[in-house]
């Protein structure tokens, strides 16, 4: 299944529908009366999710109003997940060589006295946008922060979204050793600098 039709289906499952695949890149759902209520489909119906449609269905996708009926359909669940990632990284072999080159301080001098290993926490964002022109064009952004120092973490995003579902969490969230959640008024700036100019990139402009 692709990601838009897995989602779909796990999300019709957790609400009671019965789910059978179907060629091309369809659903065959058995769907309860809340389920036929908020998404508009009757008691049994086909959804398509590729550019073929299997016979009689119905197609989803983002471009499409089937992202605010099935927002009904979650209403608030999903929003959010937290988890804790314990990864084994290696201990760099030389620490002051990678410093030098990746620090640079005007009329200072410094020594690097010890290396250890710390936690962070990192800030990942899906964002859906709409661009109104001559045609409308939705789409999905995605977004991450490193909430240690603020870095963007464009080259890690697909290993990270997909870190909570492959690697087992860890036992524990630790708190104390934690840079603190931004408030929503730091948020708000940062994501005001850093959409733009992802949404033109995703518009091909």
């Amino acid at each position: 299944m692709n990601p838009l039709q897995q989602f779909v289906a796990d999300l019709l499952e957790k609400h009671g529908a019965a789910i059978e695949p179907c060629e091309p890149e369809g659903l065959e759902v058995l769907a309860p009366s809340e389920i036929q209520r908020t998404l508009g489909i009757a008691e049994w119906s086909r959804l398509g999710f590729g550019a073929e449609l299997p016979p009689k269905a119905s197609r989803v996708s983002l471009e499409s109003d089937w992202i605010e009926r099935l927002a009904g359909l979650l209403r608030d669940q999903g929003l959010l997940l937290q988890c804790a990632i314990e990864v084994e990284n290696p201990e760099p072999q030389h620490p002051a060589r990678i410093l030098r080159h990746s620090l640079e301080l005007l009329n200072a001098t410094y020594r690097l006295e010890s290396v250890s290993a710390v936690w962070t926490r990192f800030l990942l964002l899906s964002l859906r946008y709409t661009a109104l022109s001559d045609e409308k064009r939705d789409g999905i952004v995605q977004l991450g922060f490193n909430l240690s120092n603020g870095a963007t973490l464009d080259s890690m995003l697909e290993a990270l979204w997909e870190s909570p579902f492959s690697k087992p969490s860890a036992t524990f969230l630790p708190q104390g050793a934690l840079p603190p959640r931004w408030k929503p008024e730091h948020l708000r700036t940062v994501l005001n600098r850093a959409l733009p100019l992802r949404i033109r990139h995703a518009l091909g402009h």
